[in-house]
C-alpha cells in the first residue's frame, strides 16, 4: 500500500484556487480609478458649491472692508519745441526727444521736492517716485503723468502741481520751450485697485481648487473596503461569495436570546435627611 502525497504545488482534495492579482498592486503602485474619483467628486459637489460661495463671498467682504483703495489721477503735458507755427518732420523727430527727457526730469529730487513743498506732502521722495507712472505714447509729444494715490482728492492734486513744476524746471534749467497743460488731471470717481469682481472670482476659484484638492486627498488616503472591487484590488484575491447581513428576528427558526430587564433605581430618603437608591427589576 502506498501513500502519496500532494505536491506544494498542486493543493490537497483536488481544489485549485487562483487569485487574479491586478498588476500594479503587485509592484506596489498606487493605481487611480478615475471614473470612481469622479462618482466621490460627484457625490460632494454640494460642499464642493459651498465653498466655491464661501470663497467669492470671503474674498468680496474682504476687498470691500478690510483692503485699502487706490485712487489714478492722470494729466496730460504737450511738448513744444519751436516757436514756429508750421510742423516740420525735424519739429515732431525733436519734440519726441523732449517728451523722452522731460520723462526723466519728473523723478528728479529737484521736481519731488519742490511739489512736496507746495502741497505740504508728508511723503518721502522715495515714496513719491512710487506713487508715479509716466508715459509718453509712441509717435507722440504728449506725456502722460499718472499719480496713485488713497485720497483722490489727494492723487488729482499731485498730478496737477507736478506738472506746473515740471513745466517751469524745464524753462529753467532746460532752456526749452515751456511745455503746455493739454489736460489737467480730475479728481477719480472710482477707486483704480483692488477690483471687487477680480477678487470675488478669485475667492470663488480658490475656494473650488481647495474643496477638490481635500476630496482627492481623502479619496487616495481611504483604504477601506466597501466593495468586491475593493477586495480585489488590495488584495489581488477575487470575491467568492457575499453573506448579507440580515436581522436575527427575520430569519425562519432563529432564536431570539432574551432580553435582559435593565434595573430601576429607585429614591428612599431615609430619616435624618439622607438618600438611598434602591435597586429592583421590572417584570417583563
Amino acid at each position: 500500500m502506498s501513500s502519496e502525497r500532494p505536491s506544494q504545488n498542486q493543493p490537497a482534495h483536488g481544489l485549485s484556487v487562483q487569485s487574479a492579482v491586478q498588476p500594479g498592486a503587485q509592484n506596489g503602485e498606487t493605481e487611480i480609478d478615475l471614473l470612481e474619483l469622479l462618482n466621490v467628486l460627484l457625490s460632494n459637489l454640494r460642499w464642493i458649491i459651498a465653498a466655491v460661495l464661501i470663497g467669492a463671498l470671503g474674498a468680496f467682504f474682504y476687498t470691500q472692508y478690510f483692503v485699502v483703495p487706490m485712487y489714478r489721477s492722470t494729466g496730460n503735458l504737450y511738448v513744444v519745441s519751436s516757436q514756429d507755427s508750421v510742423i516740420n518732420l525735424s519739429d515732431f523727430q525733436v519734440g519726441n526727444y523732449l517728451a523722452s527727457d522731460y520723462e526723466k526730469v519728473v523723478y528728479t529730487w529737484e521736481v519731488l521736492e519742490q511739489t512736496k513743498e507746495n502741497l505740504s506732502l508728508p511723503y518721502t521722495q522715495e515714496q513719491m517716485r512710487r506713487m508715479i507712472s509716466i508715459n509718453n505714447p509712441q509717435n507722440t509729444r504728449i506725456l502722460e503723468i499718472t499719480v496713485q494715490s488713497r485720497s483722490p482728492r489727494e492723487a488729482a492734486l499731485i498730478a496737477n502741481e507736478l506738472m506746473l513744476v515740471v513745466s517751469k524746471y524745464v524753462v529753467d534749467v532746460m532752456e526749452t520751450e515751456q511745455p503746455n497743460i493739454l489736460s489737467e488731471a480730475q479728481i477719480p470717481l472710482e477707486r483704480f485697485s483692488p477690483s471687487k469682481t477680480r477678487n470675488t472670482m478669485l475667492g470663488a476659484v480658490l475656494g473650488g481648487f481647495v474643496s477638490v484638492l481635500a476630496i482627492f486627498i481623502i479619496f487616495m488616503l481611504d483604504d477601506k473596503i466597501k466593495t468586491p472591487d475593493d477586495i480585489l484590488k488590495h488584495t489581488g484575491m477575487p470575491t467568492l461569495s457575499i453573506v448579507p447581513r440580515t436581522a436575527a428576528k427575520a430569519l425562519p427558526g432563529a432564536k431570539v436570546p432574551p432580553v435582559k430587564a435593565a434595573p430601576n433605581r429607585r429614591r428612599v430618603k431615609r430619616k435624618g435627611g439622607k438618600i438611598k437608591w434602591s435597586t429592583h427589576r421590572t417584570k417583563s
